[in-house]
């Protein structure tokens, strides 16, 4: 998920290069890395699936009195309704899972939706097993007093709020500067709003193609950026032929002793590296193209991806 989360959010080129460099020699990947292709096909993916809030919502009041109007009025415009759900309906397609989480804010409600790399959800609920009884936020680091640093945790239940580390040790001075010493939870209720793709896990199966998919299609285009490189230069050969003083201009005249007292004959010649881009880019397009399928996305609704290159040249 956190790969996912910053992948999304645009970094697609550190994780190209890491996993090239597992997968190349060190001259090779030295030399593919000024022609990785970093195009992030994973956000057109999940915007494509994301368009819950295309078309605003209209809400309306059950009971329409002017104050219930005017308390309406201040939260969805406190809230900012459209933009917190259509975010959390783009994690929910991202990591098939997401949290929202309503607070206080200088005394006036807000909403914010959690990315799944940073919480975690569990539940001892033996009658609903999939609705969670806690809710742990990852909170970062902090450097204790002792030089250590440690990965905070605020760790919710109905009736209890904790700040712990990873080990379980509750930070007391956290807690007393947090405002709440006793680590009660005020609401007698989890504070938050979870919303699981899964009807059977409470935490959902990550999807392997994902991530996968997302990293194999630049991988694809990077080798044939490279696979282009080296077509455009050709391998001068000669057999038999005293080479001197050899320079690669447009205009060079290049002159060549043999040796007259062999009766070899001496012979130059040229090896030019030949790839077949269009079909290499078709062999891509197609495994987009059944990527997407199995999304539920047609390959015209998103013609301006290579999926419509390679249907271009089809043509």
């Amino acid at each position: 998920n956190n790969e996912l989360f910053n992948i999304y959010e645009g970094d697609l080129l550190t994780y190209l290069l890491r996993d090239m460099q597992k997968s190349l020699s060190p001259e090779a990947f030295q030399g593919i890395q000024t022609r990785i292709s970093p195009i992030n096909i994973l956000k057109r993916m999940v915007d494509k699936l994301s368009k819950i809030y295309a078309n605003p919502p209209i809400r309306e009041l059950n009971i329409d009195t002017e104050k219930n109007k005017s308390l309406f009025m201040m939260y969805e415009d406190e809230l900012n309704p459209n933009v917190v759900f259509n975010e959390a309906n783009t994690f929910f397609n991202l990591f098939k899972n997401t949290l929202i989480e309503p607070y206080l804010e200088d005394g006036e409600p807000k909403a914010r939706v959690i990315p799944s790399d940073r919480f975690f959800v569990y539940s001892n609920d033996p009658v609903c097993p999939n609705e969670p009884t806690h809710v742990l936020k990852f909170m970062g680091k902090v450097v204790t007093t002792a030089g250590e640093e440690k990965q905070i945790v605020y760790a919710y239940s109905a009736t209890e709020f904790l700040i712990t580390d990873l080990e379980g040790n509750i930070q007391t001075q956290m807690m007393i500067d947090y405002g709440n010493p006793d680590g009660v939870n005020p609401y007698g209720k989890l504070p938050f709003v979870y919303i699981n793709r899964s009807s059977h896990k409470l935490i959902p199966t990550i999807d392997t193609d994902t991530l996968a998919m997302t990293k194999l299609i630049p991988t694809l285009l990077s080798d044939l950026n490279y696979a282009v490189l080296f077509q455009s230069f050709s391998i001068i050969y000669g057999i038999d032929i005293t080479f001197e003083n050899l320079s690669m201009n447009p205009n060079a005249l290049w002159s060549f002793k043999s040796d007259p007292t062999t009766d070899k004959n001496p012979q130059i010649g040229s090896i030019k590296p030949q790839v077949d881009i269009d079909q290499v880019l078709r062999f891509i397009g197609s495994q987009l193209t059944l990527w997407f399928q199995t999304k539920n996305i047609k390959a015209g609704a998103i013609d301006k991806t290579l999926v419509g290159h390679v249907q271009a040249l089809q043509t």
